[in-house]
């Protein structure tokens, strides 16, 4: 059936390397409008197509240059920001995932990360998502064995397991069909 759903990260994914900038927020959450007006090409596009767009807003690696978020109340600002930004624009072909992986140990280096790696602390950003653009499907992911902790899927619009075709392909050691 094609392709109805891909991910487009405001923070990039793992590049192969530490030390890459990429990243959609200024330090205090607010966003970067040049990087937001190529993310709403590619929504408008995957729209046309049919295909939803999952847009996770927070990746573990992005800990370690400028524009890194400056704590809880940077990400909170984040988190209200990218909701009223899908809101305002009509988008109703994207789900807003708040963290890959949230329990990784690369959200150590963050500050506040014993609070972002907390359930309770994705729990607080989902309702705060929801809070700022109640229409807007939320969820976060865990680390891709199937399980999430009771108060997280209580607490949001779908349970995100993280699973990528990537890691599928690596697993069987073909990485040429990715």
């Amino acid at each position: 059936h094609g392709i109805v759903a891909f991910t487009i990260g405001l923070q990039g994914g793992a590049p192969g390397y530490e030390g890459a900038v990429n990243s959609a927020f200024e330090r205090n959450g607010s966003l970067r409008s040049s990087y937001m007006d190529r993310v709403a090409r590619v929504i408008t596009a995957a729209d046309r197509h049919g295909a939803v767009v999952i847009l996770t807003m927070f990746y573990q690696r992005q800990h370690s240059h400028e524009r890194v978020l400056a704590g809880r109340t940077a990400a909170r600002n984040a988190v209200a920001n990218v909701a009223r930004w899908v809101e305002a624009r009509g988008y109703t072909n994207v789900v807003l995932e708040v963290s890959n992986e949230y329990r990784h140990r690369g959200f150590e280096s963050w500050a506040d990360s014993e609070w972002l790696r907390s359930a309770a602390g994705q729990v607080e950003l989902i309702r705060h998502a929801k809070a700022s653009a109640p229409r807007l499907l939320v969820s976060t992911s865990g680390m891709g064995d199937g399980t999430i902790p009771a108060e997280i899927a209580a607490g949001h619009d779908g349970v995100a397991r993280h699973v990528t075709v990537a890691t599928r392909y690596q697993q069987q050691g073909n990485t040429t069909k990715y």
